[in-house]
């Protein structure tokens, strides 16, 4: 068990491509961190440093208290999980789980001890004597993880180890990780691209964009409260709706034609981005006029786009029994108590909801 800090970490490789900007970071002692972002932000290559895959190029990692920047990847005392599991074939599943315990001397006794308490907390006791082309995915991903765990790290560290599953194993292995985190209350920092991930396992939720934190928090904050643009359109599905305006004596004027309340006092005059989740955005007897462009049902709710008159196009959240057809003329009202400010040229959020 052990805390993480990462402080100013900064990657550039050869060719002078900037990976990690100065990324500071502490993780508490059993604390369970998602880091999210779009292909290429840094996220797996934050991971690999804090393994010692990679060599930073600058800043401080500290493991427990300790800076283990010169330290070899064994030395750390951290288990990775991979999206390819790299499991060995030869190896049955007991094998697989104890290999890492039998390199470390253990006894033959201690490491069947060890792997079946590990594979009974799995579920997977039953497929200890199988081979790993005899394992279905899921099987797969929990014997990769019992190679890890088995080994009772400071450190668990997950690089998209659902990426390779389909749809419906990717739910119940989100699941499995939740029940599991009761199970291995180790420090662990686990990297995805897929925001729902993100949303529904971490404690704390760490946004990465172009090698540069974007922003940290715990997951509903990130969601209601984004720092920025880039945290605001990446994380919800459907994306924050934005729309250009300009600051008011009273709120903000969306192509001078449609008012926006919004709380307390605003710089006049100022140009703006405002944004709506699309929960925000409502249908009423009177107010902007819109058009239905397409309507998505998905099971819960109504995923319906509009056109404004002001020629924006904006994404809301209806109830399944909402009766719209597509193409029908509609007036849409905003909730003003969820309406986010930004500044357009820095992306910095101006005001948020509480």
């Amino acid at each position: 068990m052990a805390e993480l800090a990462l402080t100013d970490v900064t990657k550039i490789y050869d060719r002078g491509q900037m990976a990690l900007d100065k990324v500071s970071l502490t993780v508490a002692d059993r604390e369970f961190v998602v880091i999210v972002g779009p292909s290429g932000c840094g996220k797996s290559t934050t991971l690999r440093v804090i393994a010692g895959i990679e060599d930073e190029s600058s800043g401080e990692i500290r493991i427990g208290g300790e800076v283990v920047n010169d330290l070899s990847p064994g030395a750390r005392d951290v288990a990775m999980v991979f999206q390819d599991y790299a499991l060995y074939p030869h190896m049955t599943v007991a094998g697989n789980i104890g290999f890492g315990l039998r390199r470390r001397g253990m006894t033959r006794a201690e490491v069947r001890a060890r792997v079946a308490k590990i594979a009974e907390v799995l579920e997977i006791t039953d497929l200890l004597d199988r081979r790993p082309a005899m394992l279905s995915g899921g099987q797969k991903q929990r014997v990769a993880m019992g190679r890890a765990m088995v080994r009772r790290p400071k450190l668990f560290l997950f690089d998209e180890p659902l990426s390779n599953l389909d749809a419906r194993l990717r739910v119940s292995m989100r699941a499995e990780m939740r029940r599991l985190k009761e199970h291995m209350p180790t420090t662990t920092i686990y990297v995805t691209h897929d925001q729902t991930e993100a949303m529904t396992m971490a404690d704390r939720v760490v946004v990465m964009n172009a090698g540069r934190i974007a922003q940290v928090g715990p997951p509903m904050q990130i969601y209601r409260q984004p720092a920025n643009l880039f945290v605001a359109q990446f994380i919800g599905s459907p994306a924050m709706n934005l729309m250009d305006a300009t600051l008011t004596d009273r709120g903000a004027e969306i192509a001078g034609q449609i008012h926006v309340d919004l709380p307390g006092p605003t710089d006049a005059g100022r140009k703006v981005v405002i944004g709506l989740r699309p929960e925000a955005v409502r249908l009423s007897d009177s107010g902007l006029p819109a058009r239905a462009l397409t309507l998505e049902p998905v099971g819960q709710e109504i995923i319906v786009e509009f056109e404004t008159a002001t020629g924006n196009r904006l994404r809301s959240r209806l109830p399944p029994d909402t009766q719209l057809g597509e193409k029908e003329n509609v007036h849409l009202v905003f909730d003003a108590t969820q309406t986010h400010v930004f500044d357009p040229e820095t992306g910095t959020a101006l005001s948020r909801p509480v």
